[in-house]
């Protein structure tokens, strides 16, 4: 990997701004810091010591990724701040009952909270002390020998009665402060914490720019204190919204400061500390609070669900639009599966399609992809590239949903989607799709895990390559499975094969069926797999309601009361010789052959429930 494939420029996304005023809850921060870009190293996936080793290796080639910092500030400080900060703890460990102030925090209380897989050190954390000052270090601020030997207490004497805030006091407490940080060896340390809070309420608000225009780096020096302060207090409880507007006031103020700092001082007053500190919180607790805000922000557009059921749909079909995009230009090769890739070959629209006389084909609520990698590309690696492509439009940033598995959401939308990545691997020479395997003399081990059970854990490659095309809307397409049918018929063992669990499955339902252990192909493909394209008990071009399905959805109802007449059926048949005479995938031969053919007839004679639920019965 050259050193260019690993570092990108920071863009500035407008995701975290749509529809949201202000920072309310510590979930929120997280995503505003992130959007934000406040950090050295922004982002979630961008490391430090990748970042800083790419940059003076070859500096000529490599895009810094921040707009606010320079490599000379952060590359410098991390040199101390690498691994300073242990992260306070695992945020699975806590409840409303067991809480990580009462627990790891409160003095003679805890004992209570240790049984089995919960330690305190796993809960909890170990902070961890900075290392020495280096001696070569510059800097270190102006002399204070008339201030007395406990600099601590002179400068808590003085914040706490106030005279930090008047201008005569300025030089002598921002002194203090840049003489007792430079010494700490411990950054939680409370009475430093409880002076940081004081000092950035004297000075970390608009009548004290003064201050800070003279004092730049103490000024920031406290403001990222006071933040990281009070994200160890309250992450883990509902504070006050004003609590998370002030955390995001005070980094923001470390950002604005950044261009008057300089790069001595991310040693001395321990900014890069500081930073990684934050950033090793955030990156922490990202996934659940981009889950949590994703969830936030849906039920918000739920007041008139009509408009709510239209505008999902077209801000899903927007999402996937450029997620394809993205994975086009980033040069994965990649297709739709499960109902994405039924929806587009039952509709060339997703996530739903529109039947006779306003119904609606409720396929699926969020989209699915398949991504095919090289035999040796890490999938690690390939999760940062997938983000930071996506990222490039404008949505936050990917995360692993799973061992093979990226969850994305875009939040740029009228109403939010979340898009689910799966990840295999293709090897052209012996043409097979597979998870993982172990090769030994030529003689290799498969792992049969989801959704390759059905062959084997190998499947043909000639299922999938050459790709097809799939419609995408109007005037859009999409790479598809070279045999879409049959790719379908063996996915996840048979799962679009049943009439009775087609599309829509059950949130966590795949990754149970992922942990089947490595085993030996013993069995030839044809005998693993004996159905042909045409095979199998599902009708997969006509709309089923399945038992996954909402059917608290007005649309489902609909579909459930009035069944499918013929209309709808020669709608589906000729939506499908449309596409195909374009040249793009579609059901068209799929409708005259075995069980489409049978259902179609029990339709047009009459039978409009025919096939259409498990929930009726013929």
């Amino acid at each position: 990997m050259r050193p260019s494939d690993s570092v990108d420029t920071w863009q500035t996304a407008s995701w975290w701004s749509f529809n949201t005023k202000d920072v309310h809850s510590w979930a929120h921060l997280v995503l505003w810091f992130v959007s934000s870009g406040s950090s050295c190293f922004p982002g979630i996936h961008h490391h430090s010591r990748e970042i800083c080793h790419a940059y003076y290796s070859n500096r000529t080639s490599v895009h810094w990724p921040s707009p606010f910092f320079t490599p000379e500030q952060c590359c410098g400080g991390e040199k101390l701040a690498h691994e300073a900060w242990s992260y306070g703890g695992d945020p699975n460990c806590w409840t409303h009952q067991f809480t990580h102030r009462h627990c790891c925090r409160t003095a003679g209380t805890g004992a209570e909270c240790w049984s089995g897989e919960f330690t305190k050190g796993r809960c909890c954390g170990t902070p961890a002390r900075l290392p020495d000052l280096p001696t070569d270090v510059g800097g270190q601020g102006p002399a204070i020998g008339e201030l007395g030997t406990n600099l601590t207490t002179a400068l808590e004497r003085l914040s706490w009665s106030g005279q930090c805030e008047l201008q005569e006091n300025w030089r002598t407490c921002a002194t203090l402060w840049h003489n007792i940080i430079r010494e700490s060896t411990n950054l939680q340390d409370e009475m430093h914490a409880r002076i940081a809070m004081v000092l950035s309420a004297a000075w970390i608000k608009p009548n004290m720019e003064a201050f800070a225009q003279r004092y730049p780096g103490v000024a920031a020096s406290v403001a990222l204190y006071n933040a990281l302060v009070l994200i160890d207090a309250y992450w883990s409880m509902a504070a006050p919204a004003h609590i998370w507007t002030q955390a995001k006031d005070c980094i923001a103020t470390y950002t604005r400061l950044a261009p008057y700092l300089p790069a001595s001082d991310f040693y001395t007053l321990r900014l890069s500390a500081l930073d990684a500190a934050i950033r090793s919180r955030i990156k922490s607790h990202y996934r659940l609070s981009v889950t949590s805000v994703f969830t936030e922000r849906t039920y918000e557009q739920l007041e008139d669900i009509q408009v709510f059921q239209i505008e999902m749909a077209n801000s899903l079909f927007s999402a996937f639009q450029e997620l394809s995009d993205a994975l086009t230009e980033s040069s994965f090769r990649f297709v739709p599966v499960q109902g994405t890739l039924i929806s587009l070959l039952r509709y060339g629209y997703l996530p739903v399609g529109g039947l006779h006389d306003g119904k609606v084909d409720v396929v699926d609520n969020d989209a699915e992809v398949l991504l095919m990698l090289s035999p040796d590309e890490d999938v690690e690696q390939a999760v940062r590239r997938l983000s930071r492509s996506v990222e490039a439009k404008g949505w936050p940033p990917c995360f692993p949903g799973g061992p093979r598995k990226a969850v994305c959401f875009s939040m740029r939308h009228r109403v939010p989607s979340k898009l689910e990545i799966y990840f295999s691997r293709y090897d052209e020479d012996s043409d097979t799709l597979y998870l993982d395997r172990e090769c030994e003399d030529g003689d290799c081990t498969y792992t049969r895990g989801f959704p390759f059970q059905r062959w084997a854990g190998e499947m043909p490659g000639n299922i999938v390559f050459p790709l097809s095309t799939c419609r995408l809307g109007d005037a859009g397409s999409v790479p598809c499975p070279h045999r879409p049918l049959k790719f379908l018929q063996g996915w996840n063992s048979g799962e679009y094969d049943e009439g009775d669990s087609l599309s829509n499955p059950a949130p966590g339902r795949h990754w149970a069926t992922t942990t089947s252990s490595s085993t030996t192909t013993t069995t030839t493909l044809d005998q693993e797999v004996n159905f042909t394209d045409n095979a199998g008990m599902s009708c997969l071009a006509l709309p089923v309601l399945t038992k996954d399905r909402d059917y608290g959805d007005s649309r489902n109802r609909r579909l459930l009361h009035e069944g499918l007449l013929e209309q709808d059926i020669e709608l589906l048949q000729s939506q499908a010789e449309l596409f195909a005479s374009l040249g793009y995938a579609s059901f068209f031969h799929h409708l005259t052959e075995g069980p489409c053919r049978d259902r179609t007839a029990r339709i047009l004679a009459g039978d409009r429930f025919a096939g259409l639920s498990p929930m009726l019965t013929s």
